[in-house]
């Protein structure tokens, strides 16, 4: 459900299309699937809802990924449900400006 409000904000905002549940690997190996990726831009925006941070080691792995991400070139940007429904228009000037930035 978030997922789905997130994309339709790219499209309410005219942001380009994103890649949703793209797989990023490294030599072969799976690294992670991200929620949307503008590629051209190495642009990785998670939406994250609190209820995966039950489990104790979620937010443990969740930063290992996002260092190796962050390693490997990409942008990461992370946004909640409070985010995304609350404050839109601060989610789209994140990412317009984090696309802009990187062409």
């Amino acid at each position: 459900m978030l997922e789905s409000r997130a994309r339709a904000l790219w499209i309410e905002a005219a942001l380009p299309s994103p890649t949703q549940q793209a797989v990023i690997r490294r030599d072969g190996r799976f690294v992670a699937r991200v929620d949307f990726l503008w590629e051209s831009a190495r642009l990785i925006v998670e939406v994250d809802g609190m209820a995966k941070y039950d489990d104790p080691f979620a937010l443990r792995d969740e930063k290992r990924r996002q260092n190796e991400l962050v390693a490997l070139g990409y942008t990461v940007l992370r946004f909640t449900w409070a985010d995304v429904v609350g404050n839109p228009a601060r989610v789209v000037a994140q990412v317009r400006q984090a696309l802009r930035r990187a062409s």
